[in-house]
């Protein structure tokens, strides 16, 4: 069937990261803020996601998750998803708190996003199975201004690629 399809996988952008009220004196309190465009770049199939997860990692934890409802992509459709990660409730190491403060205090933390998605490829006739897609957006970098607990997205205005992993 793949052979038929030619299914290919879609491509994952991040166009912004924000964040408001960061705070690590002793947990981690934040109200976050991220835009993703997903591109279906197939010409014959739509793409149904489901079960979609947004994880926000700073050092390879996670500091903040959000959940997308299902949605479909029409062929060659792009879709825009603003999701708000939470910070709440998430165990991470003291010292992994202390390197954001670190870091928060020279300007800056590096963070990434990491999304995860069942995915299905529909044509009118056929489909194909359900297959687990995973995209990480490593870099990251959101800048403070002056010393307070709101930062954006360092890029240039320029959407961020991410990897597409199977």
């Amino acid at each position: 069937m793949a052979l038929v399809l030619h299914p290919q996988l879609p491509v994952y952008t991040i166009n912004s990261l924000s964040v408001a009220n960061f705070n690590t004196t002793q947990l981690l309190t934040a109200n976050w803020n991220t835009s993703i465009m997903i591109h279906n770049i197939n010409n014959r199939l739509i793409g149904l996601f489901s079960d979609f997860k947004v994880d926000l990692l700073h050092k390879n934890y996670i500091v903040a998750v959000s959940y997308v409802p299902n949605f479909e992509l029409n062929k060659n459709e792009v879709k825009r998803i603003d999701a708000t990660p939470l910070s709440n409730g998430f165990s991470f190491p003291k010292s992994n708190l202390d390197d954001m403060a670190k870091e928060q205090a020279g300007g800056s933390v590096t963070f990434a996003l990491r999304m995860t998605s069942m995915v299905t490829f529909m044509s009118s006739t056929m489909s194909t199975r359900n297959t687990l897609i995973l995209a990480l957006c490593s870099g990251l970098k959101v800048v403070f201004q002056n010393n307070t607990g709101n930062g954006v997205l360092d890029n240039a205005g320029k959407p961020i690629s991410c990897q597409l992993y199977m």
